[in-house]
């Protein structure tokens, strides 16, 4: 494979290595000598460091970011990466088997593209037999196009960006905010185009509790 990667893969990390070890063999499926990627897990503070699970994945490096919140650890990723494609996904989140692909070929055929937004579905553990919340986090829990359309954002737990616009934005902030949305309405106050791609998806957990669900 080249040495440099054609994506780097940032993800925030704290206290999930279960979750982690799941997200990472769904990307590890996904390697090929066509589209090299790197994998950046950024620790935020866990009680163990996720050594064990990041070592079984020869593509994954693992830093560590003391400034609390996923906004600062997905910064100190970027910084990091050796790619000219930013991709960022929650730890707990499965990448859908084209992620990458979709991924890097939507910026190859789309030079305009700056930013993407994917589709966020959420898994349900019993596909046949939904939870109330799972149910209802399928409908409401992640409008995507919604975000992206009126409000000028999109999730970070789904989202790719070229480096250099990356760098033009700024950094995420810190926890103090929702740090998705603070970029995405820096970036498009700056002009930045963010684009809603529907094949780039991933699943992500519901809440546990609709309590949750309203913070």
């Amino acid at each position: 494979m080249p040495d440099k990667p054609v994506l780097s893969v940032i993800i925030p990390h704290l206290n999930a290595p279960d979750a982690l070890g799941r997200c990472l063999a769904a990307l590890a499926a996904q390697r090929t000598e066509q589209i090299p990627f790197e994998v950046i897990v950024v620790d935020n503070g866990s009680d163990v460091l996720p050594d064990a699970v990041c070592n079984g994945f020869g593509f994954v490096r693992l830093a560590e970011e003391p400034t609390p919140g996923p906004g600062p650890a997905r910064s100190r990723g970027a910084h990091l990466a050796a790619a000219d494609l930013l991709a960022f996904i929650d730890c707990d989140c499965i990448a859908d088997a084209r992620w990458i692909e979709n991924i890097v070929d939507h910026f190859h055929t789309h030079p305009e593209a700056e930013v993407v937004g994917g589709e966020v579905l959420i898994h349900r553990v019993d596909p046949a037999h939904p939870t109330m919340i799972e149910a209802y986090e399928s409908v409401y829990g992640y409008r995507m196009k919604l975000y992206v359309e009126r409000d000028g954002y999109t999730a970070t737990c789904n989202m790719a960006v070229r480096r250099d616009i990356f760098e033009r934005v700024g950094d995420f902030a810190g926890i103090a905010i929702a740090e998705d949305v603070d970029w995405g309405r820096r970036a498009t106050a700056m002009g930045v185009r963010i684009a809603k791609v529907q094949d780039i998806r991933i699943a992500t957990p519901a809440r546990a509790t609709f309590r949750e669900h309203d913070r």
